[in-house]
């Protein structure tokens, strides 16, 4: 049997031309006998395209949430950089959307969440030290940063700037192609 669990407009768009087609395919009149036919017929056609364009818009002006290259980019520039699949790694910024992780086979063991990453880059050198020092005892290998914007939240309302806030200092390498970094512990 088939639930949905995951509810977004590209999931809904072919049911709903299925159901505007049942409903219009449900009507019986001669459609040359009848002006208002026609009005049935145009008023179903425009409120399909109304919908759909309502449904895209948004992902169309901020980019698409669902496109995957910004995470498959991070993964093979860590896979150039030497990290390979099975590795454990700790991750700052990315908070649901650590999609790169998925791709590259790699195991988030730790992680500073999209709403702390902030505070994170804010904190004195030594405060991101000791932090950094307990990712390593989590048995990280590298902490992969979220620092720009390519990297949007699927899970947040909110938007978080992370660009905006994330410096990252000596030690921590740009991912060859990508806006993030990586520190590497071991």
């Amino acid at each position: 049997p088939y639930v949905a669990t995951l509810v977004t407009a590209r999931n809904l768009m072919p049911w709903q031309i299925l159901l505007v087609a049942c409903v219009l395919s449900a009507l019986r009149f001669k459609y040359e006998r009848r002006p208002s036919a026609r009005v049935v017929v145009l008023l179903a056609a425009a409120l399909s395209v109304v919908q759909v364009v309502w449904e895209l818009y948004p992902g169309l002006r901020n980019r698409r949430l669902d496109d995957a290259t910004p995470d498959y980019v991070t993964a093979e520039g860590l896979t150039k950089m030497g990290i390979r699949p099975g590795a454990n790694v700790a991750v700052i910024g990315f908070g649901n959307d650590g999609y790169f992780a998925y791709l590259g086979g790699l195991s988030i063991v730790a992680e500073i969440e999209r709403k702390s990453a902030c505070e994170f880059w804010q904190a004195p050198r030594n405060t991101q030290s000791n932090v950094m020092e307990k990712l390593r005892q989590s048995g990280a290998q590298a902490i992969v940063a979220n620092t720009g914007s390519q990297v949007q939240s699927t899970a947040e309302s909110m938007r978080i700037d992370v660009a905006s806030c994330a410096h990252p200092g000596g030690g921590w390498r740009q991912i060859e192609g990508s806006e993030n970094h990586v520190y590497f512990l071991q």
